[in-house]
């Protein structure tokens, strides 16, 4: 049995207008075209028929399907690539014109002679043109909706080329700026090893009741600009690094200048203390001579060695600090003994006051009761003055006037010193002219504590009026709350800043809150002016 027998080829049913047709697109793709029996012979003469006089039917539209969308295919495909050497593009546009933005802040590491300097600019220049120029092209497209590609990465090849040009060029004014700062490091090395020094001495004045101030701003200026020279160093930016070394030598005669003024403020505080402490030891012993007058009241008589011997015991302390150059415990044991020789003047007095009253006094023409008055306006401003004194953490918390708060407390302790010795001598006007100063100082003593307690007011008036303006903040968590709801991932995130500030600004206001309590205004008005609370 033949094969075509057994395996008989398709009746082919299509019209002679059809099967050329067919032939066409066949030949036209390059695919073998099928016989069966009844084909017209494959060489002949295909006739040229257009397609809309072929009728097609249902068996041959896949066919012409297929053919089709085939060209449509590969427009898609021409497209996909195009976008994705686009989005590439784009990219290296970006990463490009980033890297020449960089590069371009580094030209103040070539120094002034260097000529390299040029070459680096120009680079810049044109390799920002380039950018210009691709940017430029990738904003056009042709009719078919196609960019230049080649063009956009001409001009990016281009300014990939100027960058390195500037790197390089860079990289040789770094060579240079090396070289020069070699000896500038050196110099600065100095400049900071004298800095130190000079801080060195800051600490023994801290045993005095020296204002430092100065100090510490000359130093944290000196520091800060040291900061920026290291950075400059760092950068092998020449220039700056000469300009910080400039600042440095001021910032260094600043330094000097502010540790030199307190070295002698200390040194004239401890010729001061020197004097007060053999004054202290002169009235003692003047003090104790007059005890003989006190032999037929051994009450009193007690009372004033007592004292006395408090006033001996801190006189000395008081000398031994001086000497050891600790003058603010010289001022602390001063002040105790200054009180022993208050109270043994107060004892003597009210002995004298006594023999006055009794018939056997001597008369010296002096009037006892005006005497007396005296007597007891010393003591009262005495209370007055310690009273005050009671307030001095809240001066010193506020942090403005303590210096001033001091110096007039120690005016009024030694005002009323020279009063009680002025009675004991019998001096009513000298007296008198010593209770008029106990009077001014504790007026201005009244004047300091009463601005503290101002601002201590202000700072209460502050923490409510931040107290009310967080009320209505509850209400705003009601619409973050919506917003965490409505969108989990990023909702959530805003509500959980959102209790984030909250509790930051509760903390601070609680704090502050603390601080007033204590009386610490200056440490209170810190967490009140904070980033958060503005």
């Amino acid at each position: 049995m033949s094969f075509t027998a057994e395996f008989p080829m398709p009746e082919n049913k299509l019209t002679p207008e059809q099967h050329q047709w067919a032939q066409k697109v066949y030949r036209h793709l390059q695919w073998k075209f099928p016989l069966v029996e009844g084909d017209p012979h494959e060489d002949d003469e295909l006739e040229e028929i257009p397609l809309d006089d072929v009728e097609l039917n249902t068996s041959s539209l896949s066919n012409t399907e297929d053919a089709v969308e085939k060209p449509v295919s590969e427009l898609e495909a021409r497209k996909k690539a195009h976008d994705a050497e686009l989005s590439s593009l784009y990219k290296r546009l970006k990463r490009i014109r980033k890297s020449i933005e960089v590069a371009g802040k580094r030209s103040k590491v070539f120094t002034e002679e260097d000529e390299t300097q040029d070459l680096f600019e120009a680079a810049k220049a044109l390799g920002e043109e380039q950018i210009a120029l691709a940017t430029e092209v990738s904003g056009q497209k042709d009719q078919d909706g196609f960019h230049d590609l080649g063009a956009i990465k001409g001009h990016l090849d281009k300014a990939d080329h100027y960058l390195k040009t500037m790197q390089a060029a860079y990289q040789k004014g770094q060579g240079t700026a090396v070289e020069e700062l070699e000896d500038l490091k050196k110099t600065a090395a100095r400049y900071q090893q004298r800095v130190e020094e000079f801080h060195k001495e800051r600490a023994p004045l801290t045993n005095w009741s020296v204002d430092l101030s100065a100090v510490d701003s000359a130093y944290s200026a000196a520091l800060d600009n040291f900061t920026e020279m290291n950075r400059a160093i760092s950068g092998y930016v020449v220039s700056e690094v000469n300009r910080t070394l400039d600042v440095a030598k001021e910032k260094l005669a600043q330094l000097k200048e502010a540790t030199d003024s307190a070295k002698r403020y200390a040194d004239a505080s401890g010729t001061e203390l020197l004097l007060k402490v053999s004054i202290a030891e002169r009235t003692i012993k003047d003090l104790s001579e007059q005890s003989i007058t006190l032999d037929d009241t051994p009450d009193q008589l007690g009372a004033f060695n007592k004292a006395h011997d408090e006033a001996v015991v801190e006189a000395k302390k008081a000398n031994d600090a001086v000497l050891g150059k600790r003058g603010r415990d010289c001022e602390a044991a001063l002040t105790k003994a200054d009180k022993s020789i208050s109270h043994m003047q107060q004892i003597l007095l009210l002995a004298r006051t006594a023999a006055a009253e009794s018939e056997f006094a001597p008369s010296d023409d002096v009037d006892e009761t005006f005497l007396q008055q005296l007597a007891d306006d010393v003591s009262t401003q005495e209370k007055i003055v310690d009273e005050l004194n009671g307030q001095r953490d809240l001066v010193k918390n506020h942090g403005i006037n303590y210096p001033s708060f001091e110096a007039a407390y120690q005016s009024a302790q030694t005002a009323i010193l020279g009063a009680q010795a002025a009675l004991l001598a019998r001096n009513g006007f000298s007296a008198q002219a010593s209770i008029h100063d106990v009077r001014d100082a504790a007026e201005d003593m009244k004047d300091y504590i009463a601005e503290a307690e101002s601002a201590l007011e202000v700072l209460a008036e502050q923490i409510r009026d931040l107290r009310r303006a967080l009320e209505p903040l509850a209400d705003k968590r009601k619409d973050f709350e919506k917003y965490a709801q409505a969108d989990e991932k990023f909702g959530g995130k805003q509500l959980g800043r959102f209790d984030a500030v909250c509790a930051e600004v509760s903390a601070l206001i609680d704090y502050a809150e603390v601080c007033m309590q204590g009386q610490r205004v200056e440490e209170a008005d810190q967490p009140l002016a904070t980033p958060a609370m503005v």
